[in-house]
C-alpha cells in the first residue's frame, strides 16, 4: 500500500512538471496556442492519474482504519449518572477516609464512560442542549480530578469543596437529561 502511494506521488509530480513545462512554451508565429498542447494534455492526465493513485490509497487506508475501530458501545446516560451520584453521595461524608484508588475507580467506571459517550449525547440531545450538558459534565470531571490532586497533596478541605462542586455539576447534568 505504501509503495502504491509513493508511485502515485512520483507519477503526479512528473506529470505536473512536464505539463507545466509544455504549457509554458510560447506559441510559434501567429498562433494562439503552442505546438506542445498535446504533450500538456497527456501529462496533465498522467498527473491526474498519479493524484488519484496517491489520494485513493489514502482514502482506502482511512476507511480501513475507520472500520477496524470498534464502534463505541451505547451507554444508558441516566443510569450511569445515577450510579455516579449514588457513589459520590456515599463518598461525600467520608472523603477523609476515601483512598485515591477509590476516587480513581469512580473516575474510571463512571466519569470516563460519560466522556466517551459525547457523540451519543450530541445525537440524542442535539447540538445546543448536548453542548451545554457536555460543558457541565466536563466541569464536574475537572472538579473530580482536582479532588484527586488535593487528596494526593493532603489538602482535605480543598478536596471536600471541589468534590461537592463536581457532584453538583453532575447533579445539574442529570436534570438536563430527559
Amino acid at each position: 500500500m505504501g509503495q502504491t502511494r509513493a508511485v502515485g506521488r512520483i507519477v503526479f509530480l512528473i506529470g505536473l512538471v512536464v505539463a507545466i513545462c509544455a504549457a509554458a512554451k510560447m506559441p510559434v508565429n501567429d498562433r494562439d496556442y503552442p505546438d506542445t498542447w498535446p504533450v500538456f494534455l497527456v501529462f496533465a492526465a498522467i498527473a491526474l492519474i498519479g493524484l488519484l493513485l496517491w489520494r485513493g490509497v489514502l482514502q482506502r487506508a482511512k476507511s480501513a482504519t475507520t472500520t477496524a475501530q470498534p464502534t463505541s458501545r451505547r451507554v444508558d446516560l441516566s443510569d450511569l449518572l445515577g450510579e455516579l451520584l449514588d457513589r459520590a453521595d456515599a463518598m461525600t461524608g467520608q472523603l477523609e477516609s476515601t483512598t485515591l484508588i477509590e476516587l480513581d475507580e469512580l473516575l474510571q467506571t463512571c466519569v470516563l464512560p460519560l466522556a466517551e459517550a459525547r457523540q451519543q449525547i450530541l445525537e440524542r440531545l442535539g447540538m445546543k442542549v448536548g453542548a451545554e450538558l457536555l460543558i457541565t459534565m466536563a466541569y464536574g470531571e475537572r472538579m473530580y480530578n482536582r479532588t484527586w490532586s488535593a487528596l494526593a497533596d493532603g489538602h482535605l478541605e480543598e478536596a471536600q469543596q471541589v468534590f461537592r462542586e463536581g457532584t453538583e455539576a453532575f447533579r445539574e447534568a442529570r436534570t438536563v437529561l430527559p
